[in-house]
């Protein structure tokens, strides 16, 4: 993410950013021959990349244009500047875990934030897989656990690995995430009060983000088999150990498109020829449409 006052640009590939702008927006419920309520909104100004440049989304017309405007180049001015700087740092130290009801340790994340002052937690706190529209996670185990039966959704694997977190999982809580790994419970956790300002070294948490460790095989399995389709992903993680690098590497190989998409953004470059092998399958593929 690269921030101003009134503008952010996020990217989830290093190369493709999508732009916001904070301006002034007329209402347009203002009975006639009397001046406009005017409100500050956020507003999807469009797509920008490197090579491609700016591609606008259609404007509202109640917006303040030139303010728009203003504010889009000073953020192209500094995509210009710091792109090739990524990855950049992650700041986002405060982090949202759901916790193992049977031994309250992190269990699996639910949310971030780089501020203090942005930390609500909710009556219900819920874990999702991936995005409602993202169907792309089939669990192997499961299809061979179902042989001759009839075939699953693309939902259904991630349903299932949801439950299996749901029924496990039991409360929340924010913690400040620490140079060393290690995390402190905040005081935002009222209604689990033994719970607040606790101290927890780096071990206590998943360094992939979800535990992996289950007491039966059938939810270890869908676990793992997660993690390996996450695997082009979670190489964008700071701070992993080299074992697990090696082992996400090992996994990502399967994922030729994963790992073309999201290398820019890894922290730790993948082996030279891991990299092209990638690199070039994609780039093969693209030109045969």
């Amino acid at each position: 993410m690269i921030e101003t006052a009134n503008a952010q640009a996020v990217t989830d590939d290093g190369e493709n950013w999508r732009i916001q702008v904070r301006t002034t927006v007329a209402n347009p419920m203002g009975s006639m021959g009397t001046s406009r309520k005017r409100s500050r909104r956020t507003v999807m100004v469009g797509f920008w990349s490197h090579t491609s440049g700016l591609h606008r989304l259609p404007g509202n017309p109640l917006i303040d244009v030139g303010e728009v405007e203003r504010e889009t180049q000073q953020i192209i001015t500094g995509l210009e500047q710091h792109r090739d700087a990524l990855p950049f740092p992650p700041d986002d130290n405060y982090e949202l875990w759901l916790l193992d009801k049977q031994t309250q340790m992190p269990l699996v994340l639910a949310g971030s934030s780089r501020s203090k002052d942005a930390l609500p937690l909710s009556a219900s706190v819920t874990w999702r897989a991936s995005a409602i529209s993202d169907l792309g996670f089939v669990s192997p185990s499961m299809i061979k656990s179902r042989e001759g039966n009839a075939p699953l959704q693309g939902h259904q694997y991630r349903d299932r690995l949801q439950e299996i977190v749901r029924k496990r999982s039991a409360g929340a809580q924010w913690f400040k995430r620490e140079p060393d790994g290690g995390g402190s419970g905040l005081e935002e956790n009222r209604h689990i009060e033994e719970l607040q300002h606790r101290q927890l070294p780096a071990a206590a948490f998943p360094p992939l983000l979800l535990e992996e460790s289950w007491t039966d095989s059938e939810s270890q399995d869908l676990v793992a088999d997660y993690i390996a389709w996450q695997a082009p992903v979670l190489l964008t993680l700071a701070g992993l150990s080299d074992v697990t690098h090696r082992r996400l590497q090992e996994l990502a190989r399967k994922s030729a498109s994963g790992i073309y998409k999201h290398y820019r953004l890894y922290p730790h470059q993948l082996e030279p020829a891991v990299l092209k092998a990638a690199l070039v399958e994609v780039r093969l593929r693209q030109a045969d449409q």
